[in-house]
């Protein structure tokens, strides 16, 4: 994890890149460049330098004619955006993957280029600047696992906090409206209002609400 905290310090605008621990298949790091490929090939270097390179394959399957089929009953997510991978960032991700086994798994997306220079309160969309986007979920297809996989979501969404700037909002399940306040920052008061203006009744609210505000 520091090191590919390392490698994406400083990127491109042409990088995408992300770091995956899963319960069954253990870690993995992805790295993309869409650009010039000579540019790709040199900078990417360092990357198969600093991670073992697996082989890209694609599996093919013939599709269900009766459509797909979810056995998951319940699925438990948090989420956190990142300025980087510091020592107490990469602390806490160590002993959820430690913790997570046979339980959970956890996400990270790089999110960088133009749309990280975008104002905050130009758009709605509060998550400016370089970082990296986490996501911690756990599912569950017994009852009986809920409260393990619950548990280990909202203990370690929580010591992630003091390294985060807000959340990516779709990471989030149905939270409290302080969350969601918090997680929008200075853009919640207008979307507020606008949907004070459209939906002055809180209709649409199955979602990471946010509260209409009062019309004067």
């Amino acid at each position: 994890m520091r090191t590919f905290g390392e490698l994406v310090r400083e990127t491109p605008d042409e990088v995408r890149a992300g770091f995956r621990v899963h319960e069954e298949t253990g870690a993995s790091a992805t790295c993309g460049y869409y650009g010039d490929p000579a540019a790709a090939a040199a900078y990417l270097a360092k990357w198969k330098t600093a991670f073992r390179p697996v082989d890209p394959r694609m599996a093919s399957s013939t599709p269900n004619p009766e459509g797909e089929v979810w056995t998951t009953t319940s699925l438990a997510v948090d989420g956190a955006f990142l300025e980087g991978m510091t020592d107490g960032v990469v602390d806490v991700l160590a002993r959820a993957a430690v913790a997570g086994r046979g339980v959970g798994a956890m996400l990270m997306g790089l999110s960088n280029g133009v749309a990280s220079r975008v104002a905050m309160t130009d758009t709605a969309y509060p998550l400016r600047g370089t970082g990296l986007s986490s996501l911690l979920s756990a599912e569950w297809k017994r009852p009986a696992d809920r409260k393990r996989a619950e548990r280990w979501v909202a203990e370690h969404g929580a010591a992630l906090r003091p390294w985060a700037r807000r959340a990516y909002v779709n990471y989030l399940a149905p939270s409290t409206a302080e969350r969601i306040r918090d997680v929008y920052g200075v853009n919640y008061p207008r979307l507020a209002r606008v949907k004070g203006t459209y939906d002055p009744t809180n209709l649409f609210r199955s979602n990471q609400n946010i509260l209409p505000a009062a019309r004067s």
